[in-house]
């Protein structure tokens, strides 16, 4: 199992959804005897499609919602040599895990605070659709009251978000994982 947050849950949905993909996956075969293939993962607030993000982040721009928008788009952008300019299509489908979900995934838990000002509850809501176009299980909970990082209004909020998430994750590895 793989489990990630924000970024990290972008990367855990690579690694979990691109097993076998031709020039992605590993070439090492040393250790042949073991399965390399991820059997569950969970994302916490990840960004999964990254096309509507900057889309997201640009329109956010443009209409002077934040003034840390355009470097908001540069700074994750920048992980895959792109520049305020853009990326090639290419680099920004690689780097969508969303472009990778077919019939064959391992299981999947995505969780997201619904008040989310910096990774929109559309990206959770993006890959909870196209997993199940694809017939893929996947559960999802979406929380009310708590932006990013499980962030509420008042500290008991911020912890019951926080219990609620990892109590939910270890229960899905659980089930999952049979451990």
């Amino acid at each position: 199992g793989i489990w990630g947050t924000d970024a990290g849950a972008q990367l855990a949905a690579l690694v979990a959804l691109t097993g076998g993909e031709d020039g992605i996956a590993s070439s090492d075969k040393s250790n042949g005897q073991y399965s390399e293939a991820v059997q569950a993962w969970a994302g916490w607030y990840g960004t999964y499609d990254l096309s509507e993000l900057i889309k997201a982040m640009s329109s956010q721009s443009s209409e002077g919602k934040s003034a840390s928008s355009q470097s908001g788009i540069v700074v994750p952008l920048a992980f895959f040599n792109c520049t305020d300019k853009g990326c090639t299509p290419e680099i920004i489908k690689n780097a969508s895990p969303i472009s990778f979900v077919d019939e064959q995934d391992p299981s999947a838990l995505l969780i997201h605070g619904k008040k989310d000002q910096l990774v929109p509850l559309s990206q959770t809501e993006a890959m909870e659709i196209r997993m199940g176009e694809k017939g893929e299980k996947v559960e999802v909970i979406y929380i009310d009251g708590v932006g990013h990082g499980w962030v509420g209004e008042n500290l008991k909020s911020t912890q019951d978000a926080s219990r609620r998430a990892v109590l939910a994750t270890c229960d899905f590895f659980q089930r999952e994982l049979g451990f």
